[in-house]
């Protein structure tokens, strides 16, 4: 049955276009801030970590 429910809800969300698109969208920002905070990292250290 709880199986069944959280199938359904699963479901609706990732049938809804915005849903999906804002669930994209936080995954690519989260992705970009740790790409960006790697590369600030870098180039405080001056690359010496190499």
């Amino acid at each position: 049955m709880f199986v069944e429910t959280l199938g359904s809800i699963l479901q609706t969300i990732l049938t809804t276009g915005m849903a999906v698109t804002a669930i994209v969208a936080i995954l690519l920002d989260n992705l970009f801030a740790l790409s960006y905070k790697g590369r600030k990292r870098s180039r405080v250290l001056g690359n010496r970590s190499q």
